[in-house]
């Protein structure tokens, strides 16, 4: 009997039998975002750094998402060579706003 859930979405239900999943699971997410990093054009260099932001209240599913993101073992974060993990709205502020950003394009 499969078992529904809202909340399976972590990288420690992937590949599980029997487990239907209401929203897609963060390997999935983090493919996507991986695979976008990756794409360059005329507009977009290929990206090599992302900052990660993690509010102190999230939905359960960012929240999976996110971490699924941040992980060390995960795709996204072995991909990317630089993932900064920012808890903070000031940090965040200030990081955007600095003049020696290391983040994607200014």
């Amino acid at each position: 009997m499969p078992i529904i859930s809202a909340g399976s979405f972590a990288l420690s239900c992937d590949y599980q039998d029997n487990l239907t999943r209401i929203l897609p699971p963060a390997r999935k997410i983090s493919t996507f975002f991986t695979k976008f990093w990756d794409f360059k054009n005329n507009i977009k260099p290929k990206w090599s750094t992302a900052f990660l932001y993690k509010k102190q209240e999230n939905t359960e599913d960012c929240f999976w998402y996110i971490n699924a993101l941040g992980t060390g073992s995960a795709h996204f974060s072995l991909h990317v060579k630089n993932t900064r993990v920012i808890t903070k709205a000031e940090d965040l502020r200030m990081e955007l706003n600095s003049k020696k950003r290391t983040s994607n394009c200014k």
